[in-house]
């Protein structure tokens, strides 16, 4: 690796002397996504919702996260080319009331009111959400939508569609993330837990 001549020594740490922080000379390509990460308080209760509720894949089981101390994981498949460790955990969780992280993934537009009624059928709320920031939309016309929701331990989620047909069933701009939060200790509701 070739640092630019501007190259500053990083300062006042004994062990990291020699070191040098900046831009490289020459650029460094990523391949791909290899995963991320979810934290989460039951691996079980997380795996039953990741194949569930969101249709993901479980790829590996027993496997490890590695931090300051192994963490029991799951590695789960939840699109082409998009994996995710679950990872048992008791810390770590984002205020219910921030946007970000989220996590968004591509759907289809005829396909969002089925992903609606699915989520709430497994007690998750949710909330459907035009991004466009005008109003000159006909009704029927294909716009940007984003469907919001939360794992049982937080984890923002976000479905995608670039075509759903605009209509007066969502919010314009922003929404409430309070609407979306429930309770981890009683999910899934009673009448799907026995159907899964």
């Amino acid at each position: 690796m070739h640092l630019r001549d501007d190259a500053q020594t990083v300062p006042g740490r004994r062990e990291l002397e020699g070191l040098h922080y900046g831009r490289v000379a020459e650029p460094l390509d990523l391949e791909g996504l290899d995963r991320f990460t979810f934290p989460v308080r039951d691996l079980e209760k997380a795996e039953l919702f990741y194949t569930n509720v969101v249709g993901g894949d479980v790829m590996e089981r027993g496997c490890t996260e590695v931090g300051l101390q192994a963490r029991p994981s799951i590695r789960m498949r939840l699109a082409p080319g998009v994996d995710v460790c679950l990872v048992e955990q008791r810390f770590g969780w984002n205020p219910p009331d921030t946007a970000n992280p989220h996590w968004g993934f591509a759907i289809p537009g005829g396909d969002v009111n089925t992903w609606m009624e699915h989520l709430t059928e497994w007690g998750v709320p949710n909330a459907l959400v035009f991004r466009d920031t005008h109003s000159a939309h006909e009704a029927g016309e294909p716009t940007r939508v984003e469907l919001h929701f939360l794992d049982p331990d937080g984890n923002q989620l976000e479905l995608v569609a670039w075509d759903y047909p605009m209509n007066d069933t969502a919010w314009r701009g922003t929404y409430n993330y309070w609407n979306l939060i429930y309770r981890h200790d009683t999910w899934p509701p009673p009448e799907t837990s026995e159907d899964s």
